[in-house]
C-alpha cells in the first residue's frame, strides 16, 4: 500500500467531519473576499468623494462576524475529527498488540504517541483547507474580474507559480519529516529498551555510557527537527515572494490607470471604486494558498507517519479466525473455542456455558492457557478457532493476578477519574469485605496507598481491585489467580466475598486453589493443544 492510499484509508472514518469543516472553511474564504471588496468600495468613497459610507461599514462588520463564526466552525469541526481519528487509531493499534499477546517496544510507543499525533493536524487543518482552496481562489478571481480584467489576468499568470514551487519544496519537506520521525522512533526504541534494563545498566556501571548514547539520539532528532523547520521557512518565503510580486503588479497597474499615465491601452477604464476593490481583494487570492502552504507540512508529517503506521494499521483490520457473536443475556458460551496468540491455538477446543449467579473456575497446569482464555473472554485476544457468545453490552472486566494500585488514596484507586459517590465506593468495599457498616467506613476512602500497593496486603489489594471492577457494574467478572500467594484465612475471606458479589453476575476465575475449586459451582479444565 502506497502512502497516498494509506492516508485515504486512515482518514476514511472521519470523512464526514472533514467535509463539514471544508464547507465552513470555504464559506470563510468566500466571505473574506466579499469583505475585502466591501472595504475597497468604502475606502474609494472616503478617498475620492470624501464621504463616510455607514451602510458599507455595517455590511463589513456583519461580514467580519460571519467570517469569524465560519472560521471557528471549521477549526472546531476539524479538531473534533482529529480527536476522533486519533482515538480510533490508538484503540486499533492497542487492540492489535493485545490480540497478538506481545508487549509494545519503543517503535510501538512512538507510533501510538508521536506518529498518531502527526496525523491529527493533517485531518484538522490540511484536508479542510485543501478542499476549500478552490472555492476561495475562484471567488477571488470572479470578484476581481468584475472590477478589472487586467488585474484578474495578473493573478492568473502569477498564481500557478506558487503551487509549482510549493510542490518542489514539498518533496523535500516529506523527506525531512520522514527523517525526523525515524529519528524519534529510534530514540523511543532505545529509551524504552534502556528503561527495561535499568537494573543491568546500574549493576555494570554503564550509566554514563548509556546517557551519552541517549544524548546522541536526542541530537539526531533535534537536527532532523531543525531540518523540517528550515524547509517550512523556505516554503513560507516562496509563497510570500510570489504573493508580494503579484500584489505589486496589481497595485502598479491600478495606480498608473487611476493617474492616467498607463503607457499602453488596456481597453478598460478603472474607476477609484474598481481600483480600490481590486487592490483590496488581490491579497485574498493568496490567503487560501498561504493557509495551504502552512498546512502542507502537516500533510508531509502525516505522509511520513502513515508510512510508519501502515503495518500497525494493517494489523487492526485483519480478520479473526474465530468469532465473537451475540448471545443470550446472563450467560457466556464457548463453542469449540480455542485460544492462542499469533502463532496459533494453544488450547484444546473448549465447550462451556458460564451462567449468572455462579462462580466458574478454570483449572489446568501452568501454561495450559487459562489466562489466555480469560483474555479472550475479555475481548483482549481474538479466538483462534471456534466461537464465543455473550450478550451485547456485557463488557467483561478482567482483574489480573497482580492488580496495579498507584500511590494515592483508596478513593483515587477506586474511582480512576470517574465521579463515583462515596456511598457507591463504600458499597463496593463492603461487598468484598473491606469495609464495615457505620460512619467510620468512610474514613477508609482517604487511606493512603504507596507505590505498587504498599500499605495493603496481597489479599486486600486483590479485593480492592475487585471492588474497583464492581463499580463498573460489569455483568461478567474475570479473575486471574485471585487467591494466589494468600494465607488460608485471607483466601477464605476472599472466596466468601466472591460468593457475595456473584449474585447477578457471571464470575470466571483461573486458579490452582483446591479451596476455590471446591467452592465453585463448576470446574472447567483447560488443556494445552
Amino acid at each position: 500500500m502506497n502512502v497516498q492510499s494509506s492516508l485515504i484509508e486512515i482518514k476514511d472514518p472521519v470523512r464526514r467531519e472533514i467535509n463539514a469543516a471544508a464547507v465552513a472553511q470555504s464559506l470563510a474564504f468566500v466571505v473574506a473576499v466579499v469583505q475585502a471588496g466591501v472595504l475597497g468600495f468604502a475606502l474609494a468613497a472616503l478617498v475620492s468623494e470624501g464621504r463616510f459610507a455607514p451602510l458599507l461599514f455595517s455590511v463589513w462588520v456583519g461580514l467580519s462576524l460571519l467570517r469569524l463564526v465560519a472560521g471557528y466552525a471549521a477549526e472546531a469541526t476539524g479538531a473534533r475529527a482529529a480527536a476522533k481519528l486519533k482515538r480510533l487509531l490508538r484503540g486499533g493499534i492497542s487492540r492489535s498488540f493485545l490480540r497478538e499477546g506481545e508487549g509494545p517496544d519503543g517503535s510501538v510507543v512512538a507510533a501510538i504517541n508521536d506518529d498518531i499525533d502527526a496525523i491529527g493536524p493533517y485531518v484538522s487543518r490540511y484536508e479542510p483547507v485543501r478542499i476549500a482552496l478552490a472555492a476561495g481562489m475562484v471567488a477571488t478571481l470572479a470578484f476581481v474580474f468584475t472590477q478589472s480584467w487586467v488585474a484578474g489576468v495578473i493573478l492568473i499568470l502569477t498564481g500557478p507559480l506558487t503551487p509549482l514551487f510549493m510542490a518542489l519544496v514539498g518533496y523535500r519537506a516529506q523527506e525531512e519529516s520522514r527523517r525526523k520521525l525515524d529519528a524519534l522512533q529510534d530514540m523511543s526504541r532505545y529509551f524504552v529498551g534502556r528503561l527495561r534494563a535499568l537494573d543491568i545498566i546500574s549493576a555494570y556501571g554503564a550509566e554514563a555510557r548509556e546517557a551519552q548514547r541517549l544524548r546522541r539520539h536526542a541530537e539526531t532528532h533535534r537536527s532532523a527537527s531543525v531540518g523540517v523547520l528550515r524547509v517550512a521557512f523556505l516554503s513560507s518565503a516562496t509563497i510570500d515572494f510570489f504573493a508580494t510580486l503579484s500584489i505589486a503588479l496589481v497595485a502598479t497597474y491600478v495606480g498608473l490607470s487611476l493617474l492616467g499615465i498607463m503607457p499602453f491601452s488596456t481597453g478598460e477604464t478603472v474607476t477609484p471604486a474598481e481600483g480600490f476593490a481590486a487592490l483590496m481583494i488581490a491579497p485574498e487570492f493568496f490567503a487560501p494558498l498561504r493557509r495551504f502552504a502552512q498546512a502542507y507540512h502537516d500533510r508531509a508529517d502525516a505522509a511520513a507517519a502513515a508510512e510508519r503506521l501502515a503495518p500497525f494499521w494493517a494489523d487492526t483490520t485483519t480478520e479473526m479466525v474465530g468469532q465473537e457473536c451475540a448471545g443470550a443475556a446472563g450467560r457466556v458460551e464457548a463453542i469449540r473455542l480455542q485460544v492462542g496468540f499469533a502463532g496459533g491455538a494453544v488450547t484444546r477446543p473448549i465447550d462451556a456455558v458460564f451462567l449468572q449467579d455462579q462462580i466458574s473456575v478454570l483449572t489446568g497446569d501452568s501454561g495450559a492457557g487459562k489466562s489466555a482464555l480469560l483474555h479472550t473472554i475479555a475481548g483482549l485476544l481474538a479466538p483462534a478457532a471456534g466461537s464465543l457468545q455473550r450478550a451485547h453490552g456485557a463488557a467483561p472486566v478482567l482483574v489480573v493476578q497482580s492488580p496495579f494500585l498507584f500511590a494515592g488514596t483508596v478513593r483515587e484507586n477506586l474511582a480512576l477519574g470517574v465521579a463515583y459517590s462515596d456511598e457507591q465506593m463504600i458499597s463496593a468495599l463492603q461487598q468484598v469485605g473491606l469495609a464495615d457498616e457505620g460512619p467510620t467506613a468512610f474514613s477508609l476512602l482517604d487511606r493512603p496507598l504507596g507505590e505498587i500497593a504498599l500499605g495493603v496486603s496481597g489479599g486486600e489489594g486483590r479485593r480492592l481491585a475487585i471492588a474497583r471492577a464492581l463499580l463498573r457494574e460489569t455483568p461478567v467478572l474475570l479473575l486471574d489467580e485471585p487467591t494466589a500467594h494468600l494465607d488460608m484465612e485471607s483466601e477464605r475471606t476472599l472466596i466468601e466475598a466472591l460468593k457475595r458479589v456473584s449474585r447477578g453476575r457471571i464470575i470466571i476465575a483461573a486458579t490452582h486453589s483446591p479451596i476455590l475449586c471446591a467452592a465453585a459451582d463448576q470446574n472447567i479444565e483447560v488443556a494445552p493443544g
